[in-house]
C-alpha cells in the first residue's frame, strides 16, 4: 500500500559567490538555514536531500544536524537554466539537460511513495521555480 510523502524544496541559504566550489554560506545563509530547520522540526523527516553545489551541501548539514537525519547528495539538483534567457546564451542541449532533471526529479520526489514520509530536498531557485512551471 503506497503511502503520503511531503516533500519540503527549499532554496539554499545566502551565500558568497565563488566561481571554483560555487561559493560557501555567508553568517547570514547559515542563521537562515538554522531558522528553517526550528520550523520543520514539527515534521517527521527522514532523509534531507541536496545539491552537491557547496552553498546547497552546508545548508542542507545544518538543517540534517537539527533534525537528527541523514543528507544525501544528487548531482541532478543542481542549479539548472531551463529556458532561454535574454542576453545570456544558454546552448539547447543545457536547456534539455535541465529540463531532463526537472523530470527526474518529478519521478523521484513526487511520485506515490512506497511508505509515508516526509522529505526536504535543498537546492536552487533557478531548479524550483522550472519544477513548479513544469507541474503547473
Amino acid at each position: 500500500m503506497a503511502g503520503d510523502r511531503l516533500v519540503h524544496f527549499l532554496r539554499h541559504g545566502q551565500y558568497a559567490p565563488d566561481a571554483t566550489t560555487g561559493g560557501p554560506l555567508t553568517k547570514v545563509g547559515k542563521r537562515q538555514a538554522r531558522r528553517t530547520a526550528k520550523r520543520l522540526c514539527e515534521y517527521t523527516t527522514t532523509c534531507v536531500y541536496c545539491s552537491d553545489l557547496q552553498r546547497a551541501k552546508e545548508t542542507a548539514e545544518i538543517i540534517a544536524r537539527q533534525l537528527k537525519v541523514s543528507v544525501e547528495m544528487l548531482p541532478m539538483l543542481r542549479e539548472i537554466i531551463p529556458t532561454r534567457i535574454p542576453g545570456r546564451r544558454v546552448s539547447l542541449a543545457d536547456r534539455r539537460n535541465g529540463r531532463a532533471k526537472i523530470d527526474e526529479a518529478i519521478a523521484r520526489f513526487l511520485t506515490r511513495a512506497p511508505k509515508s514520509e516526509d522529505l526536504i530536498v535543498v537546492c536552487h531557485g533557478n531548479f524550483i521555480r522550472a519544477l513548479v512551471c513544469r507541474i503547473l
